[in-house]
């Protein structure tokens, strides 16, 4: 609107023109899902090239756009050759898309995380050292926080080894929206953007754009989902945080259809619905047969339960329990009941053949 190339795109008198980080990051992972994509449907001299263009262009940005000095790149250079080099969150683009290598990602994020730039309801978008910091002017984007930020920053934290950190932001976005008066939104509704030193809501009531940024964060962080690999298969890259016994995913829309899958983080195994699928490491992909959750019913409603009946006839459910405390749970399937009790946070599995026996999760049936 006023010559931004860049997210920032609506801050009163303010430019950012010419060679952007942010948007040739954004190139680069365009380039590579077109390599990808490529890939998976054969034509692989396409996918070369443009896996070539992708890694040249990345080049460049190392070259043109990251300073070695300060370890972080610079916001722009403008077509008379100027640049800025203030230290802002808009760091998140080039480490999400993997442009610095892993060290550089690390020391960029290890910085974010520093006072300046954290608050109780997220990351700033500027440092409140920095001499442009002002926690309220244009929208929120020279020191205020975006709920969107935060989320790209946790999905990068979360890829790049601080699965704990981006963990606790999407906590953090959750209970800051659910808080009310206290930081003037709607409980249930994500609010636009918080001053940087209120942490009031400043903008709409409910974000138009923020609600599908916070699925796709859960989904490519503590469900795991990581989309296709140049096999063609469906993928699990669980990053679950310290403590998490388990995450699901229950008739979900995905390959063209729907899908259902339990990650047990004690036996890194991911369960699921789908014959061809694949796990990264130290995760394995196990085929557990049909889903049949809904013939399944749990009491209390604070512990959901996943199902599967194996190609043999048998069917094995999971008791997944919130956090907060143990629960005495009733599982029903076929006119049997089955009765068990399940610790905080914690992940059972119970056999619902004729023997109605109880098993760990570990043993792989």
């Amino acid at each position: 609107m006023y010559g931004i190339t860049s997210w920032r795109n609506i801050i009163p008198y303010y430019t950012l023109d010419g060679a952007v980080t942010e948007i040739n990051a954004e190139a680069v992972f365009a380039l590579r899902a077109a390599a990808t994509l490529c890939s998976v449907g054969g034509r692989h001299e396409k996918a070369a090239s443009y896996a070539l263009e992708a890694d040249a262009l990345r080049e460049s940005m190392m070259a043109h756009l990251f300073n070695s000095d300060t370890g972080a790149f610079v916001l722009n250079y403008d077509k008379d050759g100027n640049y800025q080099d203030n230290f802002t969150s808009d760091e998140v683009f080039p480490v999400l898309f993997e442009i610095a290598g892993p060290q550089e990602r690390r020391a960029i994020l290890s910085r974010l995380l520093e006072n300046d730039f954290m608050t109780s309801v997220g990351l700033r978008t500027m440092s409140t050292a920095d001499s442009w910091y002002f926690p309220s002017h244009g929208f929120g984007l020279l020191g205020g926080i975006w709920p969107d930020l935060t989320l790209w920053f946790a999905v990068a934290l979360a890829r790049n080894g601080f699965p704990d950190e981006g963990g606790a932001l999407l906590e953090t976005i959750y209970t800051a929206m659910e808080e009310g008066a206290r930081r003037n939104t709607v409980p249930g509704q994500f609010a636009e953007w918080f001053d940087g030193g209120s942490l009031t809501n400043r903008g709409m009531y409910m974000s138009p754009w923020t609600s599908a940024k916070y699925l796709w964060a859960v989904a490519e962080t503590v469900c795991g989902l990581d989309g296709y690999r140049s096999s063609g298969e469906i993928a699990f890259t669980p990053l679950l945080p310290t403590g998490w016994q388990w995450s699901a995913g229950i008739r979900i829309r995905l390959a063209g259809g729907r899908a259902t899958y339990l990650i047990d983080a004690a036996t890194s195994t991911v369960y699921g619905d789908l014959p061809l699928a694949e796990a990264s490491a130290p995760y394995r992909y196990v085929y557990a047969g049909r889903d049949v959750s809904d013939a399944v019913s749990v009491s209390p409603r604070e512990v959901g339960v996943v199902a599967f009946r194996s190609d043999d006839g048998r069917v094995r459910a999971f008791a997944c329990n919130l956090a907060d405390r143990e629960r005495e749970v009733e599982i029903t399937f076929d006119g049997g009941t089955t009765h068990l009790s399940v610790g905080a946070g914690e992940l059972r599995a119970v056999s619902l053949d004729a023997r109605d026996e109880l098993v760990a999760a570990a043993d792989g049936r």
